[in-house]
């Protein structure tokens, strides 16, 4: 039986711009103060037990030793080796209030942690007004923003997911403007994140054209150019370094090249697929936690080509009610690129968060069925992901192996 023609979109006055559908209601004040002391209440008191456990000289130490050389006026890439300027800044910002020292670092990018978890809990928020709801998505998110001085990559992914959301819900000028100034911040945390959500947010503007006749051919360029021009504003500070600071220019190309020169982005190791998983020569924990890193691996390529899959399959009038699940698959597909660069935990837990995010959506595709089959999916899904989190990061993190495999000394 062949579904009826959806109907024509009602063309707009001679003269006007086209239009596009109502966006669904936002949330409002009140939800939007509940989301803020949420991830703030939720970062913060985790910061506050182990702000003081745990050091990798190798990965923190790294960050930290950027942190203060930008602090005290040395400029990244120029004079030390470093990542992006735009994480060095950020803490350099906030040394000049608290100090250079670590917790100072640790405070700092916890800041920049809630920023990102209150982008990942308004993304949720199209799934749920429930707070108990929302707080345990909350906790999910939280606890996979490992480790410490990686936490700017989940927090761009988890703005770049609630940007798309956005945009998806309501595809106007302004939005088009914002999605691309995230492209440009990004551009200044990573070149990695300035390239992923560009590609990202390209697709998911091409879909909107491809989906919603209604904006027109003309509209295309005009929101083409609202998202460059948004770009630009969101890269303005790296802008005004290449400009501006001597040496930097020549320096930050530098930094490009090194890639081009090696070849690759990162050192590789074997992908750990679930099917890899020795079960004889580990114990039962072990197993299980190596068998969640892979499930989480295998996911990825699972939900993009599910995502990709479905958008294949929506109607135009279903477009804005599936936006959580479609700007999450945009973005863990670019993300995918950072897991597998280098398949190991530290870089799948830094890039999972639109995976979760969309895997929390999928229980939504039930909408409109019975009620036992929408709960009994939802419950299912939390389960599943509750199991992956526990054995996936939960042993990694600094306060389990504080309350539960080897207490830290006090540093004197």
């Amino acid at each position: 039986m062949t579904e009826p023609p959806e109907p024509l979109p009602t063309p707009p006055a001679p003269g006007a711009p086209p239009s596009a559908p109502d966006s669904p209601a936002g949330p409002g004040r009140r939800d939007l103060l509940f989301l803020g002391l949420l991830a703030v209440v939720l970062t913060f008191g985790l910061f506050l037990y182990q702000r003081r456990l745990d050091f990798y000289v190798a990965e923190e130490g790294f960050l930290w030793y950027g942190a203060i050389g930008a602090a005290h006026g040395e400029v990244p890439f120029r004079d030390f080796y470093s990542y992006d300027p735009g994480r060095y800044y950020w803490a350099a910002a906030w040394a000049k209030l608290l100090g250079d020292g670590i917790l100072a670092l640790r405070f700092s990018t916890a800041v920049f942690q809630a920023l990102g978890l209150f982008c990942g809990l308004l993304a949720a928020w199209r799934l749920t007004h429930r707070r108990w709801l929302l707080a345990l998505v909350g906790v999910l998110l939280l606890a996979w923003m490992e480790p410490r001085n990686r936490l700017f990559e989940p927090a761009l992914a988890m703005a770049a997911v609630a940007a798309a959301v956005a945009l998806l819900e309501k595809p106007s000028l302004r939005r088009h403007f914002w999605a691309g100034a995230l492209v440009g911040l990004g551009l200044f945390f990573g070149k990695n994140h300035g390239l992923y959500l560009g590609v990202a947010f390209l697709l998911l503007i091409l879909l909107l054209r491809w989906r919603w006749p209604a904006l027109g051919e003309s509209g295309l360029p005009r929101r083409l150019v609202a998202w460059i021009l948004g770009g630009i504003t969101g890269a303005s500070p790296l802008l005004l370094m290449l400009a501006f600071v001597p040496g930097f220019f020549g320096a930050y190309v530098d930094s490009i090249r090194f890639f081009f020169e090696q070849g690759r982005t990162n050192f590789p190791i074997p992908i750990p697929w679930p099917w890899r998983v020795d079960f004889a020569d580990q114990t039962v924990t072990e197993a299980a936690r190596e068998l969640a890193s892979g499930v989480g691996f295998l996911l990825f390529p699972l939900f993009v080509a599910g995502v990709a899959l479905l958008v294949v399959r929506t109607r135009r009038a279903e477009l804005r009610s599936r936006a959580l699940l479609i700007g999450s698959g945009a973005v863990a597909l670019v993300y995918m690129h950072y897991a597998f660069s280098r398949a190991d935990l530290v870089h799948l837990a830094p890039s999972i968060h639109p995976l979760l995010l969309g895997l929390a959506a999928v229980p939504a595709l039930l909408a409109g069925r019975r009620r036992l089959a929408v709960v009994s999916a939802a419950l299912g899904m939390g389960v599943f992901l509750a199991v992956l989190t526990w054995f996936g990061i939960v042993y990694s993190t600094p306060w389990f192996k504080e309350l539960n495999v080897h207490p830290y000394r006090p540093y004197v």
